[in-house]
């Protein structure tokens, strides 16, 4: 059995991330998320998707290049619609959001959906 370097992974990842349709920075985004997933025993959220995702997004389930749309907002508390784009790029939208109120409100909840 060859082994891949992680570095070779998320740039073999990244290129079919962004060979099937993905921007180059969500195929980035992608690859780096699913080669940490293995990297920190992970497995099944690691790149063993790809070959999952690539079939999702032909069957139009989950869409390249959709910017998450904050739904509901308050001081404390957001709801996010990731517009079916993918869960590495929409989690790091919504972690963004929610360490933005905690700092602000000392709390903080971000629901996501789509």
């Amino acid at each position: 059995m060859r082994t891949v370097g992680a570095r070779q992974l998320v740039e073999l990842v990244t290129a079919i991330m962004h060979g099937a349709g993905c921007n180059s920075a969500e195929a980035a985004t992608i690859a780096r998320r699913l080669v940490d997933s293995n990297l920190v025993g992970h497995d099944s959220h690691g790149v063993l998707r790809v070959g999952k995702y690539l079939e999702w997004m032909r069957e139009g389930w989950v869409k390249p290049n959709q910017i998450p749309t904050i739904v509901f907002d308050s001081d404390a508390i957001a709801i996010v619609d990731g517009n079916r784009g993918f869960g590495q790029v929409v989690g790091e939208f919504a972690g963004k959001i929610g360490i933005a109120k905690a700092a602000k409100a000392g709390i903080a909840l971000v629901g996501l959906r789509n």
